[in-house]
């Protein structure tokens, strides 16, 4: 089996995980899997390292941005066309926004006799105007007609994209979970005082943190607000906002007006997140929108606690709330929530503590085993013909 898998850029983040991991995997089943990907920014970072480190063939695609630039979109589109045609696949597997319509459009072009989508969230909402993101709808519903299966990583994304996609075929969605490789974070014992001792932190110091890409739809704005009130609450508290991305230079100026330098910390892309995880007190994600959210699920398998905005995959991943604290989103109650969680985690009190048995669970749960086993099902099913939407 040949399968031609296409993510729209490699940088550091779940979906780049998830292909490499995916990838690798498939090769125990006799698969040969060749990799298109675009370019990330350098604000992003890149997880080319990583399947290199698995020996995956890998193809970059450098025109293949984030940006929608319609020159750069077509040439990318032609060069996917050439490695179609090149690599003659049985299988296009796409995942992310832009790789989804131009390698579908690609594949469709060319014949392949089996197309499938993994939606790893969806920019629908959140990321753009709302006239681009009712184009990008549109543009979704129509290829959606033309993939064999459409994969999704929770029941809740599953249930929302055939209302958003107008599908009435119950078979044409699959859900299958993220897989991911936890097996650092489950080793890494609690409070190791590494990372802690690296950033300057003392023990007596309460560090909490959110892992990010520094993007709109990720809204830091919301908790450096908020930390301007939990400061004053609590003098021995610290943000660490770890990642990088484009909106960096306002952050920091939001941060410096506040008057927040010395308790906001910019720690920029960190390799080694199992080690941050054992000694952050609390991991927090305040998105507008998410898929199913690896910081989460690393936080937990390294017995990190965790509160997030109830968005998305958030609450599966936590479990209805079991796993970690589900917050509002609205800013005042925000701050409300997250103080109490804060209070509880410096009293002792915080319930949701990932035990050594919730470790287990979640690993388990999101196993790299499990998804390729359920992927490489899904791509020995016999169809006759394409499933229509």
């Amino acid at each position: 089996m040949k399968i031609l898998r296409i993510i729209s850029r490699m940088n550091v983040g779940g979906p780049s995980k998830h292909v490499a991991n995916l990838s690798e995997g498939l090769n125990k089943y006799n698969c040969e899997t060749l990799l298109i990907s675009g370019q990330p920014s350098l604000a992003e970072g890149d997880m080319f390292q990583l399947a290199h480190s698995k020996q995956i063939s890998l193809k970059t695609i450098k025109y293949m941005k984030r940006p929608v630039s319609p020159l750069y979109d077509l040439i990318s589109f032609i060069k996917i066309i050439i490695e179609i045609k090149r690599f003659s696949p049985d299988i296009v597997h796409t995942h992310t926004a832009k790789a989804g319509i131009l390698g579908r459009a690609a594949a469709l072009v060319c014949g392949v006799p089996k197309i499938y989508h993994t939606y790893h969230g969806h920019v629908f909402k959140g990321y753009f105007s709302k006239f681009i993101s009712l184009l990008i709808l549109a543009i979704e519903r129509f290829f959606s007609a033309f993939t064999t299966k459409l994969i999704v990583l929770t029941p809740n994304l599953a249930t929302e994209l055939k209302g958003l996609l107008r599908i009435k075929n119950s078979d044409k969605i699959e859900v299958i979970p993220l897989g991911l490789d936890l097996n650092k974070n489950l080793s890494t014992p609690r409070k190791q005082n590494i990372w802690r001792k690296s950033m300057g932190f003392s023990q007596n110091d309460l560090v909490i943190a959110i892992v990010a890409r520094l993007v709109p739809v990720k809204n830091h704005n919301l908790l450096i607000n908020s930390m301007e009130h939990l400061c004053k609450k609590f003098p021995e508290l610290h943000l660490a906002i770890i990642g990088n991305g484009e909106k960096e230079t306002e952050l920091k100026q939001q941060v410096k007006t506040l008057g927040l330098t010395n308790k906001i910390h910019f720690c920029g892309i960190i390799n080694n997140m199992e080690i941050a995880y054992s000694d952050i007190d609390l991991l927090v994600l305040c998105s507008k929108n998410e898929g199913t959210p690896v910081v989460l699920i690393e936080a937990l398998a390294s017995g990190c606690p965790v509160a997030a905005i109830d968005v998305g995959g958030v609450k599966e991943v936590l479990k209805d709330g079991l796993y970690g604290r589900l917050l509002p989103s609205k800013p005042e109650e925000f701050t409300q929530a997250l103080g109490k969680a804060i209070n509880d985690i410096k009293e002792g009190k915080f319930k949701e503590y990932p035990t050594a048995e919730t470790r287990q669970e979640v690993s388990k749960a999101y196993s790299v085993d499990n998804l390729v086993r359920n992927i490489y099902k899904l791509y020995s099913e016999r169809t006759a013909k394409q499933s229509f939407a």
